[in-house]
């Protein structure tokens, strides 16, 4: 595989929501939003691995409900290899991340786009001892 702005951002998607299965070489990603979805399997369709996106029924940990998530799957040993010597590194993942055009960027953008939310909160400060 060849360094890229798009493998930039497909790492950043794995390390945050994303899951490599060892044994199969699997790369899952599994979310309610669906541009997300589309967003992660087209970066996987720019490096030329063959991705398949579909609409399952999966259960939300945490909760007790049902939902229905966008999974996006392929399948690529290189990737997988790629993938989970970094995983365990922070050098030499910031070094194969720095090769990748725009890497940094892209890593954040995937990884924030898992991990990440943006919203405005409001917080009661109180003294203990104090009402």
């Amino acid at each position: 595989l060849t360094p890229s702005s798009s493998l930039a951002y497909i790492i950043g998607v794995i390390a945050g929501d994303g899951n490599v299965k060892k044994d199969t070489n699997a790369i899952r990603l599994q979310v309610k939003d669906l541009e997300f979805a589309e967003s992660f399997y087209s970066a996987l369709e720019e490096i030329g691995l063959p991705p398949t996106i579909f609409r399952d029924k999966t259960l939300h940990l945490g909760g007790n409900h049902n939902h229905l998530l966008w999974n996006v799957y392929t399948h690529s040993r290189l990737l997988k290899e790629l993938y989970l010597p970094l995983r365990n590194n922070i050098e030499d993942a910031k070094r194969f991340i720095k090769s990748c055009p725009h890497g940094a960027r892209e890593f954040v953008r995937g990884f924030y786009e898992s991990e990440g939310d943006y919203g405005k909160h409001t917080y009661k400060r109180t003294e203990k001892g104090r009402k």
